[in-house]
């Protein structure tokens, strides 16, 4: 079994994390399996980890160095949630 790893992007870490926000969404949808113990969430590196190895991040480009937060790591999909929020050069 194949594991893919997602990340989706917002401006700010408020953005993020604000009410309403994706990962409230998705931390409340996933909410019942969370508690199963078959979804793992980890509230500080704002991670879902699945049954099979996939994960799903959330993070954040305030500005330049948060791009290095993301350097070496391997994502098969990127989400840009409010895109027209970030400088145009990212």
């Amino acid at each position: 079994m194949s594991t893919n790893h997602g990340l989706i992007i917002r401006r700010t870490y408020r953005d993020l994390k604000g009410a309403n926000s994706l990962l409230d969404r998705c931390e409340h949808w996933l909410s019942r399996h969370i508690k199963d113990g078959v979804v793992h969430y980890d509230r500080i590196d704002k991670r879902f980890t699945f049954p099979s190895g996939s994960t799903l991040d959330f993070g954040y480009l305030s500005n330049d160095s948060d791009l290095m937060k993301y350097q070496g790591r391997e994502y098969q999909t990127i989400i840009i949630d409010e895109a027209s929020q970030l400088p145009e050069k990212h």
